[in-house]
């Protein structure tokens, strides 16, 4: 059960990173009338990506020392 955290914060750090790709795409690729309103958007969506990426790491790492604890003990 405790796995499932991090698979959650995978699952939405690749849909965050899949909407910053999308935004930043759209603000150079085809012609829209306000691009850097989607330019801004790719880029709140890259800090977002990045804090997911970063407590999902965090969370996979605290998992590997509780099941590393818990094996030694």
């Amino acid at each position: 059960m405790l796995w499932l955290l991090p698979v959650l914060l995978f699952i939405a750090f690749a849909w965050s990173l899949n909407l910053t790709l999308f935004n930043w795409w759209v603000s150079g690729g085809p012609p829209v009338e306000h691009p850097e309103i989607y330019r801004h958007r790719g880029n709140v969506f890259c800090g977002i990506s990045f804090v997911l990426f970063l407590t999902f790491m965090v969370a996979v790492w605290v998992l590997a020392r509780h099941r590393k604890r818990r094996s030694t003990a």
